[in-house]
């Protein structure tokens, strides 16, 4: 059931009340033109009685009724409206991982090795998007990015990744793939206008929403040794595939009809043989200058734990995508 806030309504209707009530109280006594006295001069005169207040009925308000004002019958609009929001998110990636391995005469012995040792956490632009459809308090949504990392990496000390041993000193280089898209569907909880401008704008809008869909992690990893003293075979690789359910919510304030501040939590978990983990966070703020157009920039961090497989063919990446993220929306 929808929870729609209507205060504004039910303090207006307080308001006409307390007025009529002052309005009863201030009436001036009337007197008949039947009760007569005696004046100071000995002329004879019409003295009114006094009649009670309560038997005076206040005169109508004039003007609409305040429970007829549109801005505060506040009701979604029913129509189907499409938001289309193309960005670019300045993010890197941390954490570490654990490759598969054990096999092809590669050592038993696997290693979790940071990402940072691979040289793979610097910031890039990548695309990353947004499409919501929406009518009344349902709202469907669509949400993708990719990130790509291609870099060499003079090890620290000895490792093992997968089947590929490094000694200290050796280069590896490591190729990152990561990619990751979202299904929502959104339900209104609160819809609720705050304040007005004179001209009849929305000074302040409030929204919440809840959300529940499927998120899918798809991540490849790549390992050569391309150059150093330790022997065996010279690469290892990963390539995953996570699906997972996600639940959370979402909550705006728009002000002036111009301005916009927004922060979504969501999160997800899937006991499943490609076990995943996740939580997604993200703020931001838009500036809308014309009704269709605007622009925003805001920030992300999605962590997630991705693993499958068991013993030396065991997947293990704990890690996350974090960083600014900006661009436009669009609305039709």
């Amino acid at each position: 059931m929808t929870m729609e806030c209507r205060a504004a309504p039910v303090f207006a209707l307080v308001f006409v009340a307390a007025t009529s009530t002052l309005a009863a109280a201030r009436v001036q006594p009337e007197w008949p033109t039947n009760v007569r006295a005696n004046s100071s001069a000995g002329v004879t005169t019409d003295v009114p009685a006094p009649v009670s207040p309560a038997s005076v009925s206040p005169a109508p308000a004039s003007g609409p009724d305040a429970s007829d004002d549109p801005r505060l019958n506040f009701t979604p609009d029913e129509q189907w409206t499409l938001r289309v929001e193309p960005s670019v998110w300045f993010v890197s990636p941390g954490g570490d991982l654990i490759l598969p391995g054990g096999s092809g005469g590669g050592p038993t012995q696997i290693d979790r090795v940071e990402i940072s040792d691979l040289n793979i956490d610097t910031p890039r632009l990548s695309p990353y998007g947004k499409l919501h459809l929406r009518t009344g308090n349902f709202q469907l949504g669509l949400m993708g990015f990719s990130y790509s990392i291609d870099r060499d990496a003079t090890m620290p000390r000895d490792v093992v990744l997968g089947d590929v041993r490094a000694n200290a000193g050796d280069v590896l280089r490591t190729g990152l793939d990561y990619a990751s898209f979202e299904a929502e569907g959104l339900y209104r909880i609160i819809d609720r206008p705050i304040g007005f401008l004179s001209d009849g704008r929305r000074t302040l809008m409030s929204s919440v929403d809840l959300l529940a869909g499927i998120r899918v992690h798809d991540v490849a990893f790549e390992v050569d040794r391309v150059r150093g003293t330790a022997t065996g075979p010279s690469s290892a690789s990963a390539d995953e595939i996570f699906v997972e359910p996600i639940v959370g919510v979402r909550g705006e304030l728009e002000f002036d009809e111009t301005f916009n501040v927004h922060v979504q939590l969501s999160a997800g978990y899937w006991p499943t043989e490609q076990e995943v983990l996740s939580w997604d966070v993200s703020a931001g703020f838009a500036y809308r200058p014309v009704p269709n157009l605007g622009v925003q920039i805001g920030y992300r961090q999605l962590a997630f734990r991705l693993e499958s497989g068991e013993g030396a063919e065991r997947f293990n990446y704990r890690g996350s995508l974090a960083g600014l993220y900006f661009g436009l929306f669009l609305r039709f």
